[in-house]
C-alpha cells in the first residue's frame, strides 16, 4: 500500500493483523488459525514494511558506507601493528554478521540483538577517526 515510505516505525504488528484479516476474509471466508508476530524476525523485511523502499535503501547505503570505511581504515593502518587494529577486526566481523540479510533476527529497533548492533556501531565510527 505504501511501498516507498512504509507505514512508520513499529507498525509491523498493526499492519500484520490488518493483512491477516483481509486474507482470512477473502481466501478462507472464515477465521483461520493464523497469528501475527510483533516483528518480522528479519531486519530487512521489517525495514521494508516500516520505512519503505526509500528508508531501507538509505539504511543499507549507510551500512555499506560504514563497512567500506572500516575496510579502508584496516587496509591503511594494518601494517602499523597498533593494538587498536586487533580490537577493530572483531567489531567489524560482528557488525557484518549482524547485518547479514539472510539471518533471522529480532526487531531492528527494540530487541536484544538490536542493542548489540547499536553498541557496535559507535565503536566502528570511533575507530575510523584519526
Amino acid at each position: 500500500m505504501k511501498p516507498l515510505t512504509g507505514f512508520g516505525l513499529k507498525s509491523f504488528r498493526v499492519k500484520c493483523w490488518e493483512v491477516l484479516t483481509m486474507i482470512n476474509n477473502s481466501v478462507f471466508g472464515k477465521e483461520a488459525n493464523m497469528h501475527c508476530s510483533t516483528h518480522s524476525h528479519n531486519y530487512y523485511l521489517e525495514l521494508l514494511v516500516e520505512a519503505g523502499i526509500i528508508g531501507t535503501a538509505l539504511i543499507i547505503l549507510f551500512f555499506i558506507i560504514i563497512l567500506k570505511n572500516s575496510y579502508l581504515y584496516l587496509k591503511q593502518y594494518y601494517q602499523t601493528k597498533s593494538a587498536e587494529i586487533y580490537f577493530l577486526i572483531p567489531v567489524i566481523i560482528i557488525f557484518f554478521i549482524e547485518i547479514w540479510p539472510l539471518k533471522s533476527s529480532g526487531s531492528f529497533f527494540t530487541t536484544w540483538n538490536a542493542t548489540f548492533f547499536w553498541l557496535y556501531f559507535p565503536l566502528l565510527i570511533n575507530f575510523q577517526k584519526d
